[in-house]
């Protein structure tokens, strides 16, 4: 054998040998941050359940997440990494300073790569859709018919299978999808709200809305419902002003607890219509006067309200609305029904009764609010006939209440 054919095959087995030990060394890590996570290599399926486990990655490794599971891949060669979502499977083919590429055959995940020069290549396959990235981040969903991309900073390229031969270019806060119903022409943007929205769910739902599901270039708005329906805890505060024969201005207050059952109904637009009713019992009613001394508080009974309040509800964003009512009220309160040997006394209002709410919007259907009523009427009942025969003059009353009511919308 020649020096020149000896040379070649030293040349040729110094390189094979360079480039196993190449493939014997990591091309990463996976951290577990949560559930359960699953890493096929050489047809063999290693499973971790211990959260905060660094494994090694090597190029054709499987990484899949399990149900409510969360991952980290970091790639050693450019510093690339993807958080992977819950039910997600990545496979890492090459992971190299100049050639990197994953496929995302099922799932979701955020991918963050490193700026890239001309030369180097990084790609993320998916069954439908080859995405062609420089210094990117952004979002990917895939199944075995769709695929999703939301990008965060930079650009994507996107070509689909379908079309070959176009590439379209997926810049910050636009969305660009493939499914076997539609491939856009052109990037759908994306709002802030749906963004965060994008980011925090395990799913593909959202992405869908403002994809094929939605057909249109803005984020979709939330279901509008035609009902709510809340509960709650409403502390109630009905007070009198009356003056005396030397016009010295005195109050009566009547304080309580009571329980709330609210039903609003949509009608039309952002017109609703609301009944409500407060039952609960009354702590006390206490005459207040300039002179401390003439102050008398007298043992409570039940109280009751009824509002049928008309209005409107307005959406703020994706979670919040806000409502503003007004209608007839009524209440009925007893006083000294707990009092043995004294004469129960009857205060009533029907009068006019305006209403403010804010409320939250959760799990798409329940809802956390606050709202604020202040009514006003002229008191009737014994309880001011009792009043006028100590020669006292009643003004207007004014009924108030706030609840905090938990529901759900319909």
């Amino acid at each position: 054998m020649s020096a020149r054919s000896l040379l070649a095959a030293a040349i040729g087995l110094a390189l094979l040998l360079a480039l196993e030990a190449r493939a014997a060394e990591p091309a990463g890590e996976v951290l577990l941050q949560r559930g359960l996570l699953k890493v096929r290599r050489v047809e063999v399926e290693h499973i971790y359940q211990k959260p905060g486990e660094r494994i090694p990655l090597f190029e054709t490794d499987v990484v899949h997440t399990g149900e409510n599971s969360r991952a980290t891949v970091t790639l050693y060669a450019n510093r690339d990494t993807i958080a992977m979502y819950s039910n997600s499977f990545l496979r890492v083919a090459t992971a190299r300073r100049e050639d990197s590429v994953l496929a995302l055959n099922v799932g979701k995940a955020l991918f963050a790569f490193a700026r890239r020069l001309a030369e180097q290549r990084a790609q993320v396959l998916t069954p439908t859709a080859t995405l062609g990235v420089k210094g990117t981040e952004f979002i990917a969903g895939a199944t075995e018919t769709e695929s999703y991309v939301l990008t965060l900073e930079g650009v994507v390229g996107v070509v689909s299978k379908a079309e070959p031969e176009r590439e379209v270019n997926v810049t910050k806060d636009m969305l660009y999808y493939v499914t076997p119903q539609a491939v856009p022409k052109a990037p759908l943007p994306v709002s802030p709200v749906t963004r965060e929205r994008v980011l925090k769910e395990e799913g593909l739902d959202t992405l869908r809305q403002v994809g094929p599901e939605a057909g249109t270039a803005t984020a979709p708005a939330p279901r509008r419902p035609i009902a709510f329906l809340r509960f709650g805890l409403a502390p109630l505060t009905t007070t009198i002003p009356f003056r005396d024969a030397q016009r010295q201005d005195h109050r009566r207050t009547v304080t309580g607890q009571g329980a709330l059952l609210a039903l609003e109904l949509r009608l039309l637009g952002p017109l609703t219509l609301e009944a409500l009713g407060v039952g609960g019992g009354v702590t006390g009613a206490t005459s207040e006067a300039p002179d401390p001394a003439a102050a008398t508080t007298d043992p409570g009974g039940r109280t009751t309200t009824l509002a049928l309040l008309l209005g409107l509800r307005f959406t703020l964003g994706d979670s919040w609305s806000f409502a503003a009512h007004a209608g007839p009220f009524a209440n009925w309160t007893g006083l000294n029904e707990a009092a043995p040997g004294s004469a129960p006394q009857t205060l009533n209002l029907r009068g006019g009764m305006a209403r403010v709410a804010l409320d939250y919007w959760f799990q798409n259907r329940g809802t956390l609010g606050i709202a604020l009523h202040g009514g006003s009427a002229t008191p009737q009942g014994t309880e001011v006939e009792r009043l006028h025969g100590l020669g006292l003059e009643t003004g207007t009353a004014t009924h108030t209440f706030a609840a905090l009511t938990l529901g759900g919308r319909f």
